[in-house]
Formats: C-alpha cells, structure tokens, sequence
C-alpha cells in the first residue's frame, strides 16, 4: 500500500466521525426546536443551550483526545519510519564499505601479480658468460659457485668474509644482482604496507616463485650492508622457511638470522 492510500485511510474514519457530531448536534437544535416552539416554551427553549453547551464541552473534549490519539498513533509511524530509514541506511553502508574492500583488494592485488609477473622477467633476462651463456634461472647456481670460491679465499672472521664475497660478486654481476634484489625487496615492502589484506597469503605466493638456489642467494645477500634494509622482513615474513641448511656456506651462518626467518609465520606483528 502507498503513502498516500494509507493516509488517506487514515483520514476517512476521522471525517465521518467529525461529521456525525455535527449532525448529532443539529438533529438535536432542530428537535428541540420543534417541541419547543410555543410562547410559553420559549424560556425553556433558552434553557436548551446549556445542554447545547455541555454537548459542545463533550465534544471538544472528545475530539482532543482523538485528536491526541491520532498524533500518537502518527507517532509511532513515524519512528517505525526512522527505524526502516536507520536500517535501510545501516544495510547501504556496509555493502559501500565492502564494495570498497573489494575495490581496494583488486587494485592491490594488480599491482601485486604485476610485480611478481615483473620478478620473473628480470630472472627470464638474466643472462652471463663464463666460458658459456649461461640464461635465466640457470645464473643462480653459478652466482652461489662464485660466491662460495669468493668467501674460502679470504681467511678471518665469518662477517667479514660473508663481505667480501658479496662485494667481489657484486663486483662482477652488479647488473643482474643489483636489479634482482631491488625488486624482491620492492615487493616485501609492497606487502608489509598493507595491513589491510591477507599479508601472510600474499607473502606465500612470492615465496612459491623463488628456487632453492634464490633462497640461498637471499640469505647471504640480507647478510651484507646492500640487504640490510631488506633482513627484517625476511625475518618477519619467514622467507627463509624452505632453504636447505645444506646450501649454506658454513652452517652455523644460520645464527646471524632470528629464527622466525625459517619458520612457518602464522600471524604478524607490526
């Protein structure tokens, strides 16, 4: 039912009831009139205008308080109304607030599978020559070979050879490296800024893309003064969870990380 019809319902009862008090009132002077119309009645006849007056008294009263109840009755229409309105509102807002998650979401996550997508280009590209081309994915177990003969060079204390192999590798394959670990870290730093999604899920799709020899290379790389920066979130991210501890230069290199590095990571702290 319309607004309309239901006002207009509401509204006949209370004009017929207005109108029968009017005809009531005028049947009842016309009556009196009629009996009263001799000379000798005509004292009596102004005395009919008291009854006259208690009738008016009555309803006046009476149609205050219909009148009372109808603004009560309107009332509670109207808060009924407030209410819908409330809930009606309450229910827009929610589905604004989750069309904008999920507008947030997908632009996040764009950007994201673009950056991976990027990774593996940058890996797809690579390309060195020792003795041999040497492409892609294939540069990394030959990084970690000239890692490894760099660092059993030089005698002393493990940070600074871990040091100095990292900086006679850098040294040769700046090119490659330098790109590579820029844009890991880029997106650790792309994931550790939004709070707002499932870091941990987005974390595990970046970790998927890496090999075991990448894991390697990142450990040693976030052990020199170029992935300083980037040791933190690979602690808070557990990167490290599936390198082989057998790929390490020297097994007890694993110290120099905190142990969540190489643990499944369940939740964060920021």
């Amino acid at each position: 039912m319309s607004t309309e019809n239901s006002k207009a319902t509401r509204e006949a009862p209370r004009v017929w009831w207005i109108l029968g008090i009017l005809l009531g009132v005028l049947l009842l002077l016309g009556l009196n009139w009629w009996l009263l119309h001799g000379a000798n009645d005509r004292g009596t006849f102004g005395d009919m205008f008291g009854g006259v007056n208690a009738l008016f008294s009555g309803a006046a009263f009476s149609v205050l308080a219909y009148t009372l109840l109808l603004q009560r009755y309107e009332l509670k229409l109207q808060r009924e109304e407030l209410a819908a309105t409330r809930t009606e509102l309450e229910a827009q807002r929610h589905q604004m607030t989750s069309q904008a998650n999920t507008l947030k979401l997908q632009q996040f996550e764009n950007t994201f599978f673009q950056l991976i997508k990027g990774h593996g280009d940058i890996i797809r590209n690579m390309a060195v020559w020792e003795n041999r081309e040497i492409l892609g994915r294939a540069c990394f177990p030959h990084f970690i070979g000239h890692l490894r003969g760099n660092y059993t060079r030089l005698g002393g204390e493990q940070a600074e050879r871990i040091e100095f192999a990292l900086n006679e590798l850098y040294q040769k394959y700046e090119s490659e490296l330098g790109h590579y670990f820029r844009h890991l870290y880029h997106i650790l730093k792309f994931i550790d800024a939004h709070k707002d999604v499932d870091r941990l899920r987005y974390r595990s799709f970046l970790r998927a893309q890496l090999s075991a020899d990448e894991f390697t290379l990142l450990f040693y790389n976030c052990l020199g003064h170029r992935g300083e920066k980037c040791k933190p979130l690979v602690e808070k991210y557990g990167m490290l969870k599936h390198l082989q501890p057998t790929s390490l230069l020297y097994i007890d290199h694993a110290n120099y990380f905190a142990k969540r590095a190489f643990m499944p990571t369940e939740s964060l702290e920021d």
